[in-house]
C-alpha cells in the first residue's frame, strides 16, 4: 500500500492474488463459525448446495482408473 514501493504488474498480480485467497479463507472460516453457533443454538441447518458441474467432475476423476477410458 506504500506508494513508494515500487512494484512491476507481475508483483502487484502475485500480490492481489493472494488478497484474494486470504479473503476466500477468511470467508470460509467466518462461513464455519456461523453454522457452528446456528448448530449449537439449535437451528435447523439447511443442506449445502453444490454447483453440480463441480460434483460430476470430481466424482469422474475419483473413479477415472475404474472407467476404462469411457467418458
Amino acid at each position: 500500500m506504500d506508494p513508494k514501493v515500487p512494484l512491476d504488474d507481475e508483483a502487484r498480480q502475485d500480490r492481489a492474488a493472494s488478497i484474494d485467497a486470504q479473503a476466500e479463507r477468511l470467508n470460509r472460516l467466518v462461513t464455519n463459525l456461523l453454522d457452528m453457533s446456528r448448530i449449537e443454538a439449535g437451528a435447523p441447518c439447511p443442506a449445502r448446495v453444490f454447483p453440480l458441474e463441480d460434483l460430476v467432475r470430481a466424482t469422474v476423476a475419483r473413479f477415472a482408473g475404474q472407467l476404462d477410458g469411457r467418458t
